[in-house]
Parts: C-alpha cells; sequence; structure tokens
C-alpha cells in the first residue's frame, strides 16, 4: 500500500505497463511459433508472409523496449538463416518435400 500520492499513481502506472507489455511479448511469441510451425511444414508461401510479420512486429517490439533489439535481430536472422538454407535447391531435404508433393 502506498503512502504517497506519487507512489499510489506509479503503482498504477506499474500495473498498465506490464499488462501492455505482456500482450506485446504475447503477440512476438505467438508470430515466431506460427513461423516455426511453418518452416517445420515446409510451406515457403507462409513463411515468406509470417517473416515479413514477425520482423515487423520483432522490430516494434524492440522500439517500445519490451523486447531487446539485440534479441529480435538474432531471432530474425535466425529465421532468415532457416529460410534460405531450407529452400535452397541443394537442400536434400527441400528435395524431398518437392518429390513428395509432386
Amino acid at each position: 500500500m502506498a503512502n504517497h500520492k506519487s507512489a499510489a499513481k506509479r503503482a498504477r502506472q506499474t500495473v498498465a505497463k506490464t499488462a501492455r507489455n505482456s500482450r506485446g511479448k504475447s503477440s512476438v511469441r505467438t508470430y515466431e511459433k506460427n513461423l516455426r510451425k511453418a518452416l517445420e511444414l515446409g510451406d515457403k508461401n507462409s513463411v515468406q508472409q509470417l517473416l515479413v510479420l514477425f520482423s515487423s512486429k520483432a522490430g516494434k517490439a524492440a522500439q517500445k523496449v519490451f523486447a531487446q533489439l539485440n534479441l529480435s535481430q538474432e531471432k530474425l536472422a535466425d529465421f532468415l538463416n532457416r529460410f534460405t538454407s531450407w529452400f535452397h535447391p541443394n537442400n536434400f531435404r527441400f528435395q524431398n518435400f518437392l518429390s513428395l508433393n509432386d
């Protein structure tokens, strides 16, 4: 319990800020989870769309300070590397994926 008006106000602000940050982190994690699923399934079109959305969400999260910029950039770079290596024509898994879909 706050003893001063300013402490009470700070407590209210903290509750609001915590809720806002929680929503932001949750949405970034959801996009990340969807992107991982799409990569596992090998769905190239949805991976491309989700990469754009994840990039946007992660960048905004870093901008609003409820996610670290370096972490957002590392995750995006990791997904881009996986995407390019997964769908590279010389990749064994990609060749199997193509033969299964023919």
